[in-house]
């Protein structure tokens, strides 16, 4: 948790206020490490694929913008928990390679 710090408040008195840490940005889930890529402002992604904060596009190559990183782990894994769900309901279940192709690790 970040410390406490010391600000002036519109009336000159002295108030003592947390930081937030801005964790809003792309975020994609690395199929190799099953770790969580994050890129606060930009993504230059194969395949001509370019994300910026504020454009257009929000998602493309396996990054998506989440408004935090709480939001974008939550997403994530409930995004995965429903195509394991959806595979085990048909008796299926991912290859390494499909893994791969969905950014996620088995």
């Amino acid at each position: 948790m970040s410390e406490l710090k010391e600000f002036m408040g519109t009336d000159g008195s002295k108030v003592m206020l947390r930081e937030v840490e801005d964790t809003s940005g792309f975020y994609n889930l690395n199929a190799a490490t099953g770790e969580l890529e994050y890129a606060p402002n930009r993504v230059d992604a194969p395949g001509g694929i370019s994300l910026r904060r504020g454009g257009k596009e929000t998602s493309g190559g396996g990054w998506a913008w989440f408004d935090s990183a709480d939001t974008a782990k939550a997403a994530l894994s409930k995004q995965n928990a429903d195509i394991d769900k959806a595979l085990e309901v048909h008796g299926l279940r991912l290859t390494a390679r499909d893994a791969a192709d969905q950014g996620r690790a088995l």
